[in-house]
Formats: structure tokens, C-alpha cells, sequence
């Protein structure tokens, strides 16, 4: 390997997310981005649409062009989730339909 193979920048697919730090919604904290809260819960842009197209995902707030997920809409997605799951509502390996409904 070369010192000019060393300095090309890694393409968009072999980049690792980084996962942000938990915001405390007491701060102020203005919120995650899309990007910043699917690589919390390691999960693909697509897959965050998706959610939102099923009416799944947290609440979002637009500012300008912007999306962003408050700290407490994090907090409530991740306590709906953890409760369906608890219930056995939601089994991760059951594919949803445009319901939220097991298929």
C-alpha cells in the first residue's frame, strides 16, 4: 500500500456509524438527526422510512429542511417498543405489515 492509497477518503460503505451519546432531554438539546438516531439504535435511513411510512417510528419535528428526533420522542418510541415487546406483541423476526400487524 502507498502513502496515496492511505489518503483516499473510506466510500460511504465500509464508514462505520458511530452511535451519538444519549441526550438528556433536561438540557435542552435540540435533538438527533435522522442520521444520529438510526445509528443509535443501528438501524438503516430506509428502514427509519419505513417505520415513519407505518405510523412505527418516533415523532419527528421539521425546522427549515431539517428533521429531528427530540430526546423525548426518543424516550417514547423506546419505551413503546420495549413494552410491545415485553407483551409479545412485536416478534423482531415477524415482518410487519402496512398495519403494524405480524403478517
Amino acid at each position: 500500500m502507498n502513502s496515496e492509497d492511505s489518503q483516499k477518503p473510506f466510500n460511504n460503505r465500509e464508514r462505520r456509524r458511530v452511535a451519538p451519546e444519549r441526550r438528556d432531554a433536561s438540557l435542552g438539546v435540540s435533538g438527533y438527526t435522522v442520521d444520529e438516531w438510526c445509528a443509535l439504535y443501528d438501524l438503516s435511513r430506509s428502514f427509519f422510512y419505513k417505520l415513519r411510512r407505518l405510523g412505527l417510528g418516533p415523532r419527528v419535528m421539521k425546522i427549515g429542511n431539517c428533521t429531528r428526533i427530540s430526546p423525548e420522542a426518543d424516550e417514547e418510541f423506546r419505551r413503546r417498543v420495549e413494552a410491545e415487546t415485553a407483551a409479545g406483541v412485536r416478534d423482531s423476526a415477524m415482518p410487519l405489515d402496512k398495519t403494524g400487524e405480524a403478517e
